[in-house]
């Protein structure tokens, strides 16, 4: 709850503010449990002061926008593995691993929500504190003039209580702080409310300083910077591969050069794949440079696209399904033998269902498919204050319609491609006829439908990019200036942003195969994801239990706030990365012997 503060000293006013505080233009329509005064001079002053702070107004954004932003972040190049994984794995098993995960993130999710919301109170304690020690001060230190003391006895009298013990009469009751839902009328909860919390604030807050601060920022970092330099991969390799540039003159005519980077090591290649880096480059910064409220209309626009992406793909394997028995193979094949519909999985093989050899493939793409813990103090935060009691809603819409369309994705193509499923399921629409046989032409809608699909990943990336750069530059400008307060301005928050996105551009330029890499790095997303938000989870409820009595949040429900669940759902992510770490030493070792699998 913010207090209107007006107070005749200008050594206070700026610290209250500072704090998240807002000033009051008139002490007579305070509310009991406020602080203020009837020297309105002094409010007229600590109202411009609140007026030139550059949080005064918070741009913010409707609970639809914040769902579209999340989905943007996690309906993205995932969900273009998740049809192999559902290959590999059996269509069953996917499934039900899946949603598995899907609840397993949500609820890490709430989590951070009711992190945030203790936070907020264990801020709004430490200023309360800092307030009653300056106002000791003043009281001590200042000759009384006739108003002072005049409101100095009206405090007394209004708020003093009965015993004459010594606690600050401008210090409100401490009850007042919390607020009181409708829900649990008796009982006093934590709730978010303006601030902005990162979640290396938040570490820090509940786990020791400058250790728990040092831990999130080492872990968001390595994963977080390589993840963009994989961005830099996806949209140069895609582009290089599918618009040509033009790279001087051979036999006296225009050289148009379009190439495999993976394949191709040559320096026209590398050329290729750079310039595209460098077109990447140049529009993500500028982007970067934007809030996420300054980015609505671009990141509603690609939220549209990747729906359309995703019903082109379904409704292309379901047409094709029962006109199109030529688009399962780059080769052409005797297809005399298929009947409508044209499933090319044998629906009779157990393994089709259940394929558990292959748990390898369907446990790191379920859980990263579902990977979102990290930006969720950013998304949260433009929510205006009357709406954060439905972030519960939605951020679980954002996960039942993630499950939803990686689930109906993922059988439908393994209906229709079956074995032939690639790695990235955009590569099957590079040989899709639309129902052509091999003789005949390919229709010409095929081809904008094709390569619309095909560039989607790079696209993606696009939209991606900025939000992780938000998200990253944030925590870093929390963890070095100590707090979120300087990153309300705009110079400041640019820097940080240029800062974090140069260098994974500087090293996309160069680097364009990170499979590696990505199968380590890729391990700290399930820490993110899991473990430091059950860590959070228990160390927030210890501490606020200890400092108010109480750890219920707004967002608490009795089967996911307390102990056991969150030391279960550490447990799980520890065993996970422990697993996952196993997988990727044995395939390096056996890799031949997995391909056989």
């Amino acid at each position: 709850i913010h207090q209107n503060v007006s107070i005749n000293d200008t050594t206070i006013i700026p610290t209250i503010a500072a704090s998240g505080y807002k000033t009051n233009e008139s002490a007579r329509n305070s509310t009991p449990g406020t602080i203020s005064s009837v020297n309105e001079e002094s409010s007229s002053q600590s109202d411009q002061d609140s007026t030139s702070s550059p949080a005064h107004k918070k741009e913010t954004y409707s609970t639809f926008i914040g769902y579209c932003f999340s989905i943007n972040f996690i309906l993205g190049v995932g969900i273009l593995g998740v049809p192999n994984a559902f290959q590999k794995g059996g269509i069953a098993f996917s499934v039900t691993f899946l949603f598995f995960v899907s609840v397993i993130s949500f609820i890490c999710v709430m989590w951070l929500l009711e992190a945030i919301a203790r936070a907020e109170s264990m801020q709004q304690k430490k200023d309360l504190e800092e307030y009653e020690k300056l106002d000791a001060e003043r009281v001590e230190n200042e000759n009384q003039d006739q108003d002072e003391r005049e409101v100095d006895k009206y405090h007394q009298n209004s708020t003093a209580p009965a015993g004459g013990n010594s606690q600050s009469p401008l210090t409100p009751d401490m009850d007042k702080l919390f607020a009181i839902t409708s829900d649990t009328p008796q009982k006093s909860c934590h709730s978010i409310q303006e601030r902005s919390y990162e979640i290396s604030e938040m570490m820090g807050t509940f786990l020791g300083g400058r250790i728990g601060k040092a831990i999130w920022d080492v872990l968001l970092y390595f994963y977080m910077s390589t993840a963009l330099v994989s961005y830099c991969s996806v949209f140069g390799s895609a582009f290089a591969s599918k618009i040509s540039l033009p790279l001087g003159f051979a036999d006296g005519h225009d050289r148009w050069y379009n190439c495999d980077i993976y394949k191709d090591k040559s320096w026209d290649c590398q050329f290729c794949y750079s310039s595209w880096v460098l077109v990447f480059g140049c529009m993500v910064i500028g982007l970067s440079m934007l809030n996420l409220t300054e980015q609505k209309l671009m990141q509603v626009s690609l939220t549209f696209f990747r729906y359309l992406c995703v019903t082109l793909m379904l409704g292309s394997a379901v047409y094709a399904m029962f006109f199109d028995p030529y688009s399962t193979h780059p080769e052409e094949l005797d297809v005399s033998a298929r009947k409508v519909p044209y499933i090319a999985a044998n629906l009779q093989d157990w393994k089709q269902w259940f394929n558990f050899q292959n748990f390898y493939v369907v446990f790191p793409t379920a859980i990263y498919s579902q990977l979102i813990h990290h930006s969720i103090p950013g998304l949260q935060d433009p929510v205006p204050l009357k709406h954060k009691r439905r972030l519960p809603v939605m951020f679980g819409l954002v996960f039942v319609t993630t499950f939803i369309g990686y689930s109906v994705l993922g059988i439908i193509m393994v209906l229709y491609y079956g074995s032939e499923v690639e790695s990235s399921i955009s590569l099957n629409f590079s040989f899709f006829r639309g129902g052509a046989s091999f003789e005949d032409s390919i229709p010409f809608w095929v081809y904008p439908l094709s390569w619309t699909i095909i560039l989607f990943p790079a696209v993606d990336c696009v939209s991606v990019f900025p939000l992780c750069i938000v998200t990253l530059s944030n925590n870093l400008s929390a963890s070095l200036l100590g707090g979120t307060r300087w990153a309300k301005y705009r110079v400041v928050s640019m820097a940080f942003r240029l800062c974090t996105a140069l260098p994974p551009l500087l090293i996309g330029l160069f680097v364009s195969d990170l499979s590696l890499i990505l199968n380590y790095v890729g391990i700290i997303g399930i820490a993110i994801a899991y473990n430091i938000p059950a860590i959070l989870q228990i160390a927030s409820m210890r501490k606020t239990k200890k400092e108010f009595g109480f750890h219920q949040t707004v967002y608490s429900y009795k089967i996911i706030s307390n102990y056991v669940l969150p030391l279960a759902i550490f447990l799980f992510g520890c065993l996970a990365m422990v697993m996952i770490f196993a997988f990727n030493i044995w395939e390096q070792l056996h890799g031949d012997t997995k391909e056989e699998l």
